[in-house]
């Protein structure tokens, strides 16, 4: 039986300021997942080789980079010389850059197209939208994380809700267990920790999307009712130092722990408490999941996807976006009552095993095959 041969192509393969995102971690889960007997999945990244790219390279993956800037024409005739020499028979998209060139250039060679959508996003420049609106018919379908994504693309880009198809993203919930307690405890160690203290967390790539600034707004709140608290604010952006000053300039930097980029998820959240996710705007994030699957305590702002997988008071506490104050208080009621804050987490890991990537991946291979039929169907006519 002859492979699909699929290529999943993206604009970058990580930020500019950050070591990683959400798209490189979507193809670092299912990277070995896919029926290898029914799939032959390729990579193309748009801009030069990366961190991230050179280790998916390492697991196995194998990526093409075409070392083209956002808006380099070039891009369409390299995407289009790719799909024709690798006699690609689906093409996946993800990012605007490869969402436009990529559209056009299997079009051209009749290949049919996804374009997946992993994010709400507010300050998408018009000119991107309208591109998006004139392009959407020329893809077969287009792929939300989560129901407040399709509704933005339904309402802002003009998509034919008939068109729009939600696929949850997971995680691979096997990897996501607790390290040792020797393990936290020497971390905890390496980082001022005391052992009876309590670590609240959140962790995220920093930038203005993920409203970390009003989690630390929110520290001296918790502090002045629970001393016995430490604070960690795990990833990497643009916003690192600017938040560290706030940080200072409140008052609360010895009891605030920046780490960085930190590759391990599991470990960091091993070392959390709770864990807090404090978003202006979403998709629906893998942390969310991955703390799930931890089984953590989460105090969460109530937007978009984050709504659609967490429910207050049965496996989160939510409170609005941009609300210090809240945040703190419903950290300080977990703090204070670890009954709740360990009814909560039960929940959540029951409730995550409704987002294993697997069933991501089997949602990918039957989208894919149904293209894969439209094309061998317009071949046959």
């Amino acid at each position: 039986m002859k492979k699909i041969k699929v290529m999943e192509v993206c604009d970058h393969l990580g930020w500019r300021s950050s070591k990683v995102h959400g798209v490189v971690r979507l193809f670092t889960f299912i990277l070995d997942r896919f029926d290898k007997e029914k799939f032959d999945i390729t990579y193309c990244c748009l801009r030069e080789p990366s961190e991230a790219g050179r280790k998916l390279e390492s697991m196995g993956a194998n990526i093409t980079y075409l070392n083209r800037s956002r808006f380099d024409p070039r891009t369409f005739f390299n995407l289009y010389r790719l799909f024709k020499e690798n006699q690609i028979d689906v093409v996946h998209l993800h990012g605007n850059g490869a969402s436009t060139f990529g559209r056009l250039a299997a079009r051209v060679l009749g290949i049919p197209n996804v374009v997946h959508e992993h994010g709400v996003q507010p300050k998408l420049p018009r000119y991107a939208i309208w591109t998006d609106r004139l392009l959407a018919p020329l893809s077969y379908k287009i792929v939300a994380v989560g129901k407040a994504v399709r509704d933005w693309v339904i309402e802002r880009k003009k998509v034919a809700p008939s068109r729009v198809e939600v696929i949850y993203f997971g995680v691979p919930l096997e990897n996501y267990k607790q390290a040792s307690p020797q393990r936290v405890s020497a971390e905890k160690e390496r980082l001022n920790i005391p052992p009876d203290y309590k670590v609240v967390g959140t962790v995220s790539r920093l930038y203005e999307q993920k409203g970390v600034r009003y989690f630390i707004d929110a520290i001296p709140i918790i502090r002045e009712k629970y001393p016995r608290a430490k604070f960690i604010v795990a990833g990497d952006g643009p916003l690192q130092e600017e938040l560290e000053l706030q940080a200072r300039q409140l008052g609360v930097e010895a009891d605030t722990i920046f780490t960085g980029f930190c590759p391990d998820m599991p470990f960091i959240l091993s070392l959390l408490d709770i864990k807090v996710l404090p978003s202006l705007w979403e998709g629906v994030p893998f942390t969310v999941y991955e703390a799930m699957a931890m089984g953590k305590p989460i105090v969460s702002t109530n937007v978009d996807g984050l709504k659609e997988v967490l429910e207050d008071g049965r496996n989160a506490l939510m409170v609005s976006p941009k609300e210090p104050s809240l945040l703190a208080e419903k950290i300080l009621y977990l703090l204070e009552n670890e009954e709740v804050a360990r009814s909560l987490g039960e929940q959540a890991r029951e409730d995550s095993k409704r987002y294993h990537i697997n069933l991501t991946v089997r949602k990918f291979e039957e989208l894919y095959s149904q293209m894969y039929a439209l094309k061998s169907g317009k071949a046959k006519a």
